[in-house]
C-alpha cells in the first residue's frame, strides 16, 4: 500500500512539472477557471474519436484509429491548442493557435484524454500540451529537469524526421526498489513536443519499444 502511495506522488510531481512548463490541457491539472476544465466523452467503439470541449466550443480532437504503419497497432490523430513557455511555466497563445500531430502505439494500450495505459490498465505514457518556442527557446526545452530527488541516468539527442529532440532516463528510489520515467521531447522549427513513459525498471524490452512508439511521431502546424 506504502509503494503504491509513493509510486502514485512521484508520477503527479512530475506531470504536475511537465503541465507547468507546457500548459493545462490534461485533466491532471485543474486551471483556476473552472469552467474551462475539459469535459471528455468518450467514444460507444475503439477504434473511435474523444471529443474535448472547452467553454470557448474549440473541440480538441484526439482520434484513435487501426495504424497504417505497424499491423496490430493504434494510431492517434491529435489536434491541440497550443501553449507559450513563460518565466512561470506556460500560459495559452494570443491568437489560440493549434497544431495537429500524431503517433501510434501498442493495439493493447488504451487512451483517456492525453494519458495511455498498458493491456493491465497500467498507466503506461503520458503526453503534455505542446509548447509554441520562441528564438532561443529551444536547448531550455530539450534539458529536462528532474524534479524532488530523481536522479539523471542519461540525457541524449536525437534526430527524427524533421524534428530535433532528447531522450532523458531518469530514476527515483522508492521502498521498493527503482522508478524510471523516460522523457522524449521533440522539436520542429515551430512546437515543442513531449511524451513521457512509465516503466518500473530499467530494461532494453521496454527501451526498444520506446523508440519505436517515438519513430512514428509526426508533427504538423
Amino acid at each position: 500500500m506504502m509503494n503504491t502511495l509513493i509510486r502514485t506522488v512521484l508520477i503527479t510531481m512530475i506531470s504536475l512539472w511537465l503541465l507547468a512548463m507546457s500548459g493545462c490541457m490534461d485533466s491532471a491539472a485543474v486551471p483556476d477557471n473552472t469552467s474551462e476544465i475539459p469535459q471528455v466523452t468518450y467514444p460507444q467503439e475503439s477504434p473511435g474519436e474523444i471529443q474535448i470541449q472547452l467553454a470557448s466550443q474549440e473541440p480538441y480532437k484526439f482520434e484513435v484509429l487501426n495504424s497504417d504503419k505497424i499491423p496490430g497497432w493504434k494510431k492517434l490523430n491529435a489536434r491541440v491548442s497550443v501553449s507559450e513557455l513563460t518565466e512561470h511555466g506556460s500560459q495559452p497563445t494570443n491568437d489560440n493557435r493549434k497544431c495537429d500531430f500524431s503517433i501510434h502505439f501498442p493495439g493493447s494500450w488504451t487512451m483517456i484524454s492525453s494519458v495511455l495505459y498498458d493491456g493491465n490498465n497500467k498507466k503506461a505514457a503520458e503526453i503534455p500540451p505542446v509548447v509554441l518556442l520562441k528564438t532561443g527557446q529551444e536547448t531550455v526545452f530539450l534539458n529536462y529537469r528532474p524534479v524532488m530527488d530523481e536522479e539523471v541516468v542519461s540525457h541524449e539527442p536525437f534526430n527524427i524526421n524533421s524534428c530535433q529532440g532528447s531522450k532523458t532516463i531518469t530514476r527515483i528510489a522508492t521502498e521498493s526498489g527503482m522508478w524510471c520515467p523516460h522523457i522524449y521531447r521533440l522539436i520542429d522549427q515551430t512546437y515543442g513536443f513531449t511524451i513521457v513513459f512509465y516503466s518500473e525498471r530499467l530494461n532494453a524490452e521496454d527501451q526498444m519499444l520506446y523508440e519505436r512508439i517515438i519513430n512514428t511521431f509526426s508533427l504538423e502546424g
